[in-house]
């Protein structure tokens, strides 16, 4: 929020007409599709786990169970910790336009254009992995999502955001 302070004007815009159409929290939160875009294309960029103190550009690590024969033919043995690295899907530009550019708007505009289920926060797909995919997608994402959601719509709305010792404000004013 504080490298694109242009975003915070737009972002409370959004927050106050949704919260002030719905008095089901739960149901606004579904149609803050500018927040969720913010939210997901951030994941996209920095979407990153940490590990043994550091941070790493991959989706959630696995560990196996039991010795497992991948389809390659690679065998992996039991206790192997297995990982994607995101940073390879999310910063294609096959799999997404301009990828080095940050986006606020990058899923809303797709949600715009009939894509709205599959772009959602907590969609995932091969080339979006923030959340993991397939049968190893985490169950946990919705209430991840709807967490991360009622943050940044409570610091949008209470508090003027910016880097210490600068005079930009995040409301880009």
């Amino acid at each position: 929020m504080c490298t694109h302070t242009a975003n915070a004007g737009p972002l409370r815009e959004e927050i106050e007409r949704v919260v002030g159409e719905d008095e089901c929290i739960r149901a606004a939160l579904g149609r803050m599709w500018r927040l969720e875009s913010f939210l997901k294309e951030s994941q996209r960029m920095k979407g990153m786990i940490l590990s043994d103190s550091c941070l790493l550009p991959m989706a959630p690590l696995r560990f196996t169970l039991q010795d497992v024969l991948l389809s390659n033919g690679t065998p992996l043995s039991a206790g192997t910790l297995v990982t994607a690295v995101t940073r390879s899907t999310h910063l294609d530009d096959a799999n997404f336009p301009d990828t080095a550019t940050f986006d606020p708007t990058r899923f809303s505009s797709m949600s715009e254009e009939g894509s709205k289920n599959r772009r959602c926060y907590v969609s995932t797909t091969p080339t979006d992995i923030g959340f993991g995919h397939g049968r190893h997608t985490c169950p946990g994402r919705f209430f991840a999502a709807d967490d991360l959601k009622i943050l940044l719509a409570c610091v949008v709305i209470r508090y003027v955001v910016k880097f210490r010792g600068r005079g930009q404000e995040a409301a880009g004013e």
